[in-house]
């Protein structure tokens, strides 16, 4: 009965969140990307994959810090007992609660199994429950080049362009902390993977970067060109192009949930 009704929630879900997407890019922008995360729950768990196929559940704390990222997070039990020690190289993925998320309901209890057998519904079902997705990337700043983990803002539809956190940028109006803001306006810079490749992407050269990010699906550039493009839709952008090589490709939304 429990997982009947985490499946109807992944429905319901996936069904709000395709449709809300299907919308023309006109008038106010509707940002499609995840809240942004600063850090992990010290009170609930979370779910760390590593490359290898181990999972480890426990409360995360991240350790050595580079460019405001984890280069090594801790996996501790529930009474402060160290599970494992990761760098960030070895994971596959992680789901963490944010600091504030107080909500009760746990879905860590089904996550080996679905991991292994489901493995969109798992992300679907720890994002419903108020996960973040966080990935491995390798930044070169300054000529040193290292591996963090970042948050994964646009899972859901991050086949081609994957769109991470970069807790150090500005935005544009806001409040903040430090160096950090934490309120209003929008970001200003995300760290891209795409083909493998990571780079900085920023509003100021978006449309120097435009070509880069979607100039391999002419189709694309024909309905959204450069020279129209704005950045605060930038997650619709991602959301568009990643829906058109679905259909070019003959990955329908319709079908990637038979095959979830």
């Amino acid at each position: 009965m429990e997982k009947k009704l985490v499946f109807l929630t992944i429905f319901l879900f996936s069904a709000a969140f395709l449709g809300a997407q299907n919308k023309p890019l006109k008038g106010p922008s509707k940002d499609l990307f995840t809240e942004i995360q600063y850090t992990f729950a010290k009170e609930m768990p979370g779910l760390v994959i590593l490359k290898d196929g181990q999972t480890f559940t426990g409360i995360i704390q991240p350790k050595n810090r580079k460019r405001a990222m984890p280069q090594t997070i801790v996996v501790k039990s529930r009474d402060g007992k160290i599970l494992k020690e990761i760098p960030a190289g070895a994971i596959k993925e992680l789901y963490a609660r944010p600091t504030q998320f107080e909500k009760a309901v746990n879905v860590m209890d089904y996550a080996q199994n679905f991991y292994r057998v489901k493995r969109k519904n798992l992300a679907k079902a720890l994002r419903e429950e108020g996960m973040s997705v966080w990935r491995p990337i390798r930044i070169t700043r300054k000529g040193e080049t290292f591996t963090v983990l970042a948050q994964l803002r646009n899972p859901g539809f991050d086949d081609y362009i994957e769109v991470f956190t970069n807790p150090l940028s500005p935005r544009s109006g806001g409040t903040g902390v430090g160096n950090v803001q934490t309120s209003g306006g929008l970001e200003t810079r995300y760290y891209v993977r795409k083909n493998g490749e990571v780079f900085m992407l920023s509003k100021s050269k978006f449309k120097e970067q435009y070509q880069k990010l979607f100039g391999d699906l002419p189709e694309f550039l024909k309905k959204y060109p450069a020279k129209k493009a704005k950045w605060r839709y930038l997650s619709q952008y991602i959301y568009e192009y990643t829906r058109m090589r679905w259909a070019k490709e003959g990955k329908t939304e319709k079908s990637e949930k038979k095959e979830g």
